[in-house]
């Protein structure tokens, strides 16, 4: 998966059954508000998208990846 945009990106991967992702969602929609302009926010359910997951070593929800305007993922479980 590449990322092709000047601004930085926040990657959430999450699962609808997972309840501490469920917590997470208003965070990230007040991050969304603050930070809209200068970062990409992008939302990856791994039930519905396992290869990205993958791609990316997720081993548990929530996942967010910080992928900056290089292309280098920054990991935090």
């Amino acid at each position: 998966m590449m990322h092709s945009s000047s601004l930085p990106a926040l990657v959430e991967f999450h699962s609808k059954t997972c309840g501490s992702c469920q917590t997470m969602e208003n965070i990230i929609k007040e991050l969304k508000l603050k930070f809209g302009n200068s970062i990409n926010f992008i939302s990856i359910d791994v039930d519905e998208h396992l290869p990205i997951a993958e791609h990316f070593d997720v081993k548990s929800v929530p996942t967010f990846i910080l992928i900056n305007n290089e292309g280098t993922a920054k990991a935090n479980a």
